[in-house]
């Protein structure tokens, strides 16, 4: 692999898969329903779907698709 790769994938997390880049999805979407969302939670599984996040980014899905499935990377928390 070489260094800065445009088309980098890396491995899911240890003891994670599709099923639990599901779970996780549904618990941040979930969690931003909330009047006061726990940042350190949103936080805590966005870094475990990062492998997720950027095979779809790899696939080129479009920004809308990705924005229904990670909405809180639209956040101010998540983008600064």
């Amino acid at each position: 692999m070489r260094r800065g790769a445009v088309n980098w994938e890396p491995p899911f997390p240890e003891g994670e898969d599709e099923r639990s880049m599901e779970l996780h999805k549904a618990a941040i979407k979930e969690e931003l329903k909330k009047k006061s969302p726990d940042k350190d939670k949103i936080k805590a599984r966005m870094m475990l779907t990062f492998a997720d996040r950027r095979r779809l980014t790899n696939q080129k899905t479009p920004l809308l698709d990705i924005m229904n499935e990670y909405p809180a990377l639209f956040c101010y928390d998540e983008v600064q």
